[in-house]
């Protein structure tokens, strides 16, 4: 069965295959009808874990730019994470020089397996709209959707929710996307890779610990 420390350890369920990542997509954005992604970024732990990389980034055949984040454990800044989530990938697709007219639609999308807001929702969708009148929306090619592995109301399609209850360690069926899903990642685990990037991953840790040292001792001196 599938265990969720591994997305706080970089492995993720689309990490593998391409269409793994496609199918998750089209499960949280049903209403984009989806046709072919590119997973344009992954997260490199070379670079080091204080540099905050973004885990996936997908690009559909569009344009539009998806950022996938897991969270496993509820550190109450989630808030902040989707700001800063939502600011990198502008600044992904628009670079210094062309007007602000050429920014790309950008798709911010978490997976938790608690619920980050308390409200009992599978789903969490933010928009930008005036909060006096609640009639004037900005299209600002903005989304960010959160959704919730242990919420009450289920009022989504079946096949996110299947996803859903997969986070909590049920698969609802012996064949399929989620079947197979599990497959890549016993294919992974077993293949000694995990112990591999579980290495990397410890070393990366200790190298953010260290530094944070350093800098704490600085500051006293």
């Amino acid at each position: 069965m599938i265990s969720w420390h591994y997305a706080r350890s970089g492995i993720w369920p689309c990490d593998e295959q391409e269409k793994n990542c496609l199918e998750l997509l089209r499960r949280a954005y049903p209403e984009l009808n989806l046709q072919k992604i590119n997973v344009i970024t992954q997260y490199d732990g070379n670079i080091g874990l204080e540099s905050k990389n973004f885990r996936v980034w997908a690009q559909d055949d569009k344009g539009r730019i998806y950022d996938i984040e897991m969270q496993t454990t509820n550190k109450h800044d989630l808030e902040e994470r989707m700001q800063y989530y939502a600011a990198g990938l502008n600044n992904f697709t628009l670079k210094s020089g062309p007007p602000y007219t050429k920014l790309k639609s950008t798709y911010v999308v978490f997976f938790c397996t608690y619920d980050p807001f308390d409200q009992g929702e599978s789903m969490y969708e933010f928009n930008f709209f005036d909060r006096k009148t609640k009639t004037i929306e900005f299209n600002v090619g903005m989304h960010i959707k959160v959704f919730n592995s242990k919420g009450k109301n289920r009022d989504l399609n079946q096949k996110i929710l299947d996803f859903l209850d997969y986070m909590n360690g049920v698969i609802n069926h012996a064949q399929g996307y989620i079947a197979d899903l599990q497959k890549d990642i016993d294919h992974y685990v077993n293949s000694g890779k995990w112990v591999d990037d579980m290495d990397k991953l410890a070393y990366e840790m200790n190298q953010v610990a260290m530094k944070a040292a350093e800098k704490a001792t600085k500051k006293k001196l």
